[in-house]
């Protein structure tokens, strides 16, 4: 299971979400902007526009996610407690996702 959000695939929720970057560098894409956010920055992503990130440096980069209200917990609980085996259980992500309010703008 290590590793499998390493760049999440480009979704929507209906809750904002920001990001706070402590370590490393991050790109995200936000609606239609691509950009790399750097140690400091801080990043904002309303809620129902869709968004992605994954890392952009050779060190491993650290972020801190802030969901308000706070609904992608859920999500991750369930995925260490239900997803076993990738990519064989990528259909339960899905499912999960689709439970929880997230909605993946491409497949999986």
């Amino acid at each position: 299971m290590k590793g499998i959000f390493q760049q999440p695939v480009p979704h929507t929720h209906d809750w904002n979400e920001a990001y706070f970057i402590t370590v490393g560098e991050v790109h995200f894409s936000v609606r239609q902007q691509s950009f790399t956010a750097s140690a400091g920055d801080f990043v904002y992503a309303p809620g129902s526009v869709p968004h992605g990130f994954w890392g952009a440096s050779e060190q491993p980069a650290r972020v801190l996610i802030f969901d308000a209200p706070a609904h992608t917990g859920i999500f991750f609980k369930r995925v260490s407690r239900e997803v076993k085996d990738l990519p064989r259980d990528l259909p339960k992500v899905t499912g999960i996702a689709e439970a929880t309010g997230i909605r993946f703008t491409k497949p999986i």
